[in-house]
This record gives structure tokens, C-alpha cells and sequence, in this order.
């Protein structure tokens, strides 16, 4: 997951009615306040397995411009996190921990608006150390917790890749920023999904974009992720050795992923976003998360 003016000079923004051109850029400007809500529902067989709910709130900083992209602070000022089924309440509060390392975060953009850089590693890895020596050092003892540190080295030593995978992150920080194009559809950035259905797998996807309205104040567009088709008939052995026997022989593979954006023409940032990322095996295995983001 573009220039910036300071407070008194006027917004960059260009409007021509005619073609429905925008050109959208962050300006410097600082506490900015979020919430953010996600509902992760996972189905297998076709019951509910999972059901959790977060709530986050974020203050975002636009620290500085480049040429090339931004420079952006996050720091989370409350994360809590409810779960509905009480079997995994001791999960759930086990792996808050893993929240630590990632509660203040310095990153690069680029001119699309997307995460390019990670400028605070140093202090991340840190974070990581301190809450592995006082929380899960203890946990070591089987292969399963030693496996669970060892990809938190891994994860949070090089955070970059994880972040661009990351739901919340591609939600939050798709390719928006730049000139926008007419109401017709059109591409606008690639990535890839880590997906939750099939572990160490990464689904690569396109984003494209409509600009659904535009006046004075702000614009409001759509995004909607594509998969290639092939995608699926390369993960069918994968869903025969995981789950063909206890979900059935079927299996159609599909992610879809919509988000409706609203945004502020005079700061460059959203102010309300509603989203949907849903990562199908058949009618009775998926799993679905539900974003609402708006500004505070």
C-alpha cells in the first residue's frame, strides 16, 4: 500500500468536467484520527469455525513529500479484538502480542499511494526481540511454538512483504493517488493475496478502479480485484489433500474483493471506505472479512 504543499498554500487539484480528470495528492497534515473495523467469518463445511471482530483506531501523519511518493506515520492508539466463539478467546489474547512490533510504523508510499518502504525496520525488529524474550520466549518448548517464532523472525525481520499482503494495508492503502481516469473501468495497480485458505500460498490479482461521482469537496470510486483463472485449477491438488474428504470433491475456486471509496479532495485521504474481501473453495469452505474504515 505526488508532492506536498504546506497548510497555506491551496490544494493541488485538478478538475475538468469534461473528462472527469482528477489529480488527487496528499498534502502535509498530521493526526489524523481512523477507525477501523473488520468482521473475519471462516466456514468450513458449511459452519461458521471463526468469527472475530477488531476494532482499531489509527492516527495517520503525512510527514513529508517526494518526488516519487510520501512519507507516512501510523501509530494505533487502541486495537481490541472480540471473539465469539470463547474456544479461541486464549488464541486471540495470545497473539495480541503479536500486535506489538507493528504499533508505530514510518513508511514510504509511492505516487500511487501504495506501501513501497519500511523506514522504521530497526525499531520494529526491537519491538519483535522485546515481546518474544518477555511473552513467548517461555512458549518455546514444542516444534509448533518454535515454529511460531521462527516466522516472526521472519515477518517481522523484513516487514515489507507482509504488510503488501496484509488485508488491512491493501485496503487501506490501495493505488488511489495519482490522476483519475473517466467512469469507465480501468487498471490501476497488481499484487498479490496471502491466502487463508491454502497456507504459504500467495494469489496474485489486478485492481481496477471506476470513478462512480466527483464534485467540489471529493470523489467517490470503486475497486474490484481480478483474478487469472488458472489461479484455481493450480491450487485443486492442494484442496484434495487439505479438505476434499471432509468438504466434498467440489471445488471452484474464486477470491472477490470490492471496496467503495469516498475521499477528501483537499487532504488527498479517505474519509469512508466499505469493503469486502472473500476467498472461496466451494459454497461451505470460505472465508470472508468485511472492512468498514472512515476518518474520525
Amino acid at each position: 500500500m505526488s508532492r506536498f504543499k504546506f497548510f497555506e498554500e491551496p490544494p493541488e487539484v485538478e478538475q475538468t468536467r469534461e473528462t472527469d480528470r482528477i489529480q488527487l495528492r496528499l498534502l502535509p497534515s498530521r493526526n489524523h484520527r481512523f477507525s477501523i473495523r473488520y468482521h473475519t467469518q471462516f466456514f468450513a463445511m458449511g459452519q461458521k469455525v471463526t468469527d472475530v471482530q477488531t476494532e482499531i483506531i489509527w492516527i495517520l501523519k503525512i510527514v513529508d513529500g517526494f518526488e516519487d511518493g510520501y512519507l507516512v506515520d501510523i501509530e494505533v492508539e487502541n486495537h481490541e479484538v472480540f471473539n465469539a466463539n470463547p474456544a479461541f478467546k486464549e488464541m486471540i489474547e495470545f497473539s495480541k502480542a503479536f500486535n506489538y512490533p507493528t504499533q508505530k510504523l514510518v513508511i514510504k508510499l509511492n505516487k500511487q499511494g501504495s506501501i513501497e518502504r519500511v523506514l522504521n525496520q530497526e525499531e520494529i525488529v526491537e519491538r519483535w526481540e522485546e515481546i518474544k524474550v518477555d511473552v513467548l520466549e517461555p512458549l518455546k518448548n514444542t516444534a509448533g511454538d518454535q515454529e511460531l517464532l521462527k516466522n516472526g523472525d521472519q515477518q517481522f525481520g523484513d516487514l515489507l512483504p507482509s504488510l503488501k499482503e496484509t488485508l488491512l494495508y491493501s485496503v487501506f492503502f490501495s493505488p488511489v493517488l495519482g490522476e483519475k481516469l473517466g467512469k469507465n473501468e480501468h487498471l490501476i495497480g497488481e499484487g498479490t493475496f496471502s491466502s487463508q485458505l491454502f497456507q504459504g500460498i500467495h494469489v496474485p490479482y489486478q485492481i481496477k478502479e471506476t470513478l462512480q461521482s466527483t464534485d467540489s469537496v471529493g470523489f467517490q470510486c470503486s475497486h474490484k480485484a481480478y483474478i487469472e483463472k488458472t489461479v484455481g485449477a493450480d491450487l485443486t491438488k492442494l484442496y484434495n489433500q487439505s479438505y476434499k474428504e471432509l468438504c466434498g470433491p467440489k471445488f471452484s475456486y474464486e477470491i472477490d474483493y470490492q471496496a467503495d471509496y469516498s475521499f477528501d479532495l483537499s487532504t488527498g485521504l479517505l474519509t469512508h471506505c466499505q469493503a469486502v474481501f472473500k476467498e472461496k473453495a466451494n459454497d461451505g469452505l470460505y472465508f470472508q472479512t468485511d472492512f468498514t474504515i472512515k476518518r474520525i
